[in-house]
């Protein structure tokens, strides 16, 4: 409890108003009272122990010498002694750097080897197993490479969701080469923007697709029209030319503060990302992950190389499903997925389905879902809780932007969250990074 008292008015020499209203004891285990001359700190030493009460005591006189300093200055903000800024920062905050010395389509190449037959990716019942994915994406990596894809270059991929859509990426990405996401599901305006700004010298995309500008100038790559090309280019994995530091993708902001930015990653920032979170999930090759984001959306990078990286199954959902949460919630449960990431907005439909006693939500194989590009409302949860409890599956809030990759700190949902739904927990950093 925190309790100011001032008395204006109150004759002294009769009332002793600090022996019964500062030094006694109260049902609270903290209590800080604050009169015109002095501060009063008292804790059960069972709950706060005497150094963490002078720690206690150095703060507010921090903030007391700062707001005599300035009078006028802002009484919001935070004021840290030195030491506790040193301790936050530093003992509290450790940094433990994830070293990183492979790109992203080597780690998945050394998975190809090891399960060649394992379901890589499937799309409305048609599967792709590691080593068709990987013959496929090598047969477009050399064709590439033939059309001068290599480190640092930009590859513009504008594809549907579907089979095809996995192959070209990590092509692009086995031509030494950066992807620049470019789904048709956005503005043909903004692809416009996009493809002349990055520079992006070559596409690939499918004949017919309306996505991208008629008048563009670089190289196209028809994985329908140019097929049999393709076809012949050799299966096995190209000689690496890129190394953790050469760009992987560029994504672009949405603009809402200005025109489109292109956010630009390595291959080292992805792989850390997977290697600092795997501490806290543990991914495993019986994983199955959904892409359910579109892939210019940074969450993308999540699903599609979370799930390939650490040898599990990547169900792509069709538009169409996405659009239904009905036809989502039966491909949850037909495909066994056990790892969801979903924007809080996106999980309402969830959440409604629950609510109305929908028997399937019963069914769901899901250990873990993850919520990240908005603000969580945990009070949203609370018909989905009342159902599933917070351990089947866990609920998790990562918070993080596209320039740091992502995901930035992790934050499993408790009691405590749901008895304060006003309140949006972001939790702790990642354990390679600082907040």
């Amino acid at each position: 409890m925190f309790d100011f008292i001032d008395f204006h008015h109150v004759d002294t020499d009769k009332v002793d108003v600090r022996a019964t209203l500062i030094d006694g004891a109260t049902e609270f285990e903290l209590h800080i009272s604050g009169t015109p001359d002095a501060v009063n700190i008292i804790g059960a030493t069972s709950v706060v122990s005497r150094v963490n009460a002078e720690r206690l005591a150095g703060m507010y006189r921090q903030a007391l010498e700062s707001m005599a300093a300035d009078v006028h200055g802002d009484a919001t903000c935070g004021v840290v002694p030195a030491v506790e800024v040193e301790r936050l920062a530093g003992e509290w905050n450790p940094v433990v750097p994830e070293p990183v010395e492979r790109c992203v389509h080597e780690v998945f190449e050394a998975r190809a080897a090891r399960t060649p037959d394992a379901v890589a990716v499937v799309f409305e019942g048609v599967e792709l197993s590691y080593r068709e994915l990987n013959e496929r994406a090598n047969r477009i990596a050399h064709h590439l490479r033939e059309l001068g894809a290599g480190p640092d270059r930009l590859v513009g991929v504008s594809l549907e969701r579907g089979l095809d859509l996995l192959p070209a990426l990590l092509g692009v990405l086995k031509s030494g080469a950066a992807y620049l996401p470019l789904d048709p599901a956005n503005p043909v305006e903004r692809l416009g923007y996009i493809l002349e700004d990055a520079g992006a010298s070559l596409l690939v995309t499918m004949s017919g697709l309306e996505s991208v500008p008629a008048d563009y100038a670089g190289t196209r790559v028809l994985l329908d029209a140019d097929a049999a090309v393709i076809a012949s280019r050799p299966s096995v994995n190209p000689v690496p030319v890129a190394s953790p530091e050469n760009l992987i993708y560029v994504i672009y902001t949405s603009g809402s503060t200005g025109r489109p930015k292109g956010v630009a990653l390595s291959h080292a920032n992805v792989l850390r990302l997977l290697l600092s979170a795997d501490h806290d999930f543990t991914f495993s090759s019986d994983d199955v992950w959904t892409l359910f984001h579109s892939y210019a959306f940074d969450v993308s990078v999540w699903e599609m190389w979370g799930a390939l990286l650490h040898g599990g199954r990547l169900v792509v959902a069709s538009f169409d499903t996405l659009r239904s949460p009905d036809e989502f919630l039966d491909l949850l449960v037909a495909e066994r997925v056990s790892v969801l990431c979903q924007t809080p907005t996106a999980f309402r439909s969830l959440t409604a389905l629950a609510a109305a006693g929908d028997p399937r939500i019963d069914e769901l194989g899901l250990r873990a879902v993850v919520f990240a590009g908005e603000r969580l409302e945990t009070g949203d949860l609370l018909p989905w809780t009342d159902r599933l409890g917070l351990s089947g599956p866990v609920l998790v809030n990562m918070y993080g932007i596209t320039e740091t990759t992502v995901h930035s700190t992790y934050h499993e949902l408790g009691e405590l969250d749901l008895a304060q739904p006003n309140r949006s927990f972001v939790g702790r950093p990642l354990s390679d990074l600082a907040i």
